[in-house]
């Protein structure tokens, strides 16, 4: 019912909005947001962030190239055992099967031998760092600022070794 371009009388609703006591705009109802939508779009801000960060495999070191060789050789192995049963070849299926048992309890040994390396390394970098703390107090104490420094800045990169491994266990 179109009334003009007059104002609304008293009492009658003038809203655009339902909750204003009007009928809704003409584009319809307001769009809600589904608890979908929401998880993507905070999964895309979280995946950024994760995507930005170094592989744990690509920046812990050597030791952990052997981990990833050994993850990566158990998922051919489950998909040469998902051919051999969809090519109904039981035999097969059963050796690759037996072998990933195998290689699964040599990667559960390896990545705990891994963990308390990492472990021992960090306790050594906490030592290391209590150290060099010792160290900035006395060079301070003598005069001997520049030594401070220097020793200061070795502290603080041995800080920031400490803090990516701690990032990585």
């Amino acid at each position: 019912e179109d009334d003009g371009g007059q104002p609304p009388q008293p009492g009658e609703p003038s809203g655009a909005y339902p909750s204003q006591g009007g009928a809704p705009a003409a584009r319809g109802a307001p769009a809600r947001i589904t608890e979908a939508e929401t998880a993507r779009a905070e999964d895309r801000g979280v995946w950024k962030r994760v995507l930005a960060r170094p592989k744990k495999e690509e920046a812990s070191g050597a030791g952990d190239s052997k981990i990833a060789a050994m993850r990566k050789e158990l998922r051919q192995i489950n998909r040469q055992k998902a051919k051999a049963i969809d090519e109904e070849d039981f035999k097969r299926a059963k050796e690759l099967q037996q072998r990933q048992k195998e290689l699964s309890a040599q990667l559960k040994t390896t990545e705990l031998q891994a963990k308390d390396q990492a472990a021992s390394r960090l306790a050594n970098a906490k030592d290391e760092i209590r150290h060099l703390e010792g160290l900035i107090r006395e060079a301070s104490e003598q005069g001997q600022l520049d030594l401070a420094v220097e020793i200061r800045q070795r502290r603080d990169k041995l800080r920031a070794e400490m803090r990516r491994m701690e990032w990585m266990q």
